[in-house]
């Protein structure tokens, strides 16, 4: 598939490899013991993978929102209250993208399906998050 006018798929796949090694990066520093510094890179990470979303062609975008889902995740289970709402943040532009992809068209029908599934998914770990009025999550 051909990248969108002004968007060259070489900067759709840096963006994706940058998004991913800061998403790497932070779960090294979280392994660490460096939460903060931890927080702070899949912030920047999910950043970089939300732009990706947004400007890519469809199978990069897709792969985008997949690496903002797991950013999210992995704030949502971070110390610092401040990653909650942001965890939050990511997961509805996770689904967002998601949404645009299959708004776009092209999957197989089994495909169309597991996309709506995650979806779903993604929309309960949201609604748990904005259950917890801005505490760290437990599970």
């Amino acid at each position: 598939m051909a990248a969108p006018s002004g968007t060259p798929a070489v900067n759709c796949s840096e963006m994706l490899r940058e998004g991913l090694r800061l998403e790497e990066l932070a779960s090294k520093l979280d392994r660490v013991g460096n939460a903060p510094e931890a927080a702070e890179r899949y912030r920047e990470a999910a950043d970089v993978l939300a732009h990706a979303a947004a400007v890519c062609p469809l199978e990069k975008a897709s792969q985008a929102a997949l690496g903002l889902a797991k950013a999210a995740d992995r704030l949502a289970g971070a110390s610092a209250p401040e990653c909650t709402s942001k965890a939050i943040v990511l997961y509805k532009q996770a689904i967002a993208a998601f949404r645009r992809a299959l708004a776009v068209g092209g999957f197989a029908a089994d495909d169309t399906s597991a996309i709506e599934q995650h979806i779903a998914e993604i929309e309960v770990r949201a609604m748990y998050l904005e259950s917890l009025g801005g505490c760290p999550a437990t599970v």
